[in-house]
């Protein structure tokens, strides 16, 4: 494991995370400023796990594609 993916937070703990901001956020209890920071660091966590799943899609076709490619040689 790399040490960038040592420092990331796991997809769980990011979506969870995600989750409590999104409710914070629909609870009304928050005044404009608390607001903006919340919906800002929303935002950056669905950007990260975005990016995140990308990588994982694309890891996930290299595999399958050389899971083909090596029932095909049989």
């Amino acid at each position: 494991m790399s040490k960038t993916q040592k420092n990331k937070p796991s997809l769980e703990k990011s979506f969870a995370d995600l989750e409590k901001i999104t409710d914070e956020l629909q609870s009304g209890g928050l005044d404009l400023e608390k607001s903006l920071s919340k919906f800002e660091e929303g935002l950056n966590i669905s950007e990260q796990l975005k990016s995140r799943l990308s990588e994982i899609e694309n890891r996930m076709e290299k595999i399958k594609l050389k899971f083909k490619a090596g029932g095909d040689e049989e």
